[in-house]
């Protein structure tokens, strides 16, 4: 696993077996680019992203955690009662 930040671009991007929580939100892929500014974050390879209401699988995901808003690439989205 891997973490480096960039202190210009106010980014964090984390690399291998990375978990993130973020209050009731998780997400899980092999690669991560959060930007702390504009709070979002841009999720690829094995993305699964659950909420207590959501489950999305992706390849992609490019998400703003405070709007919780976002876009998915070749993914799957399951809504409802979970």
């Amino acid at each position: 696993d891997n973490v480096s930040r960039d202190y210009d671009t106010k980014s964090v991007t984390v690399q291998g077996n990375v978990e993130i929580t973020i209050g009731d939100q998780k997400l899980s892929c092999d690669r991560a680019v959060l930007n702390l500014e504009k709070k979002t974050v841009v999720a690829s390879g094995n993305v699964l992203l659950q909420s207590p209401t959501t489950v999305i699988q992706a390849t992609k995901i490019e998400y703003n955690y405070q709007t919780k808003t976002g876009q998915i690439e070749n993914g799957v989205v399951q809504s409802g009662q979970i």
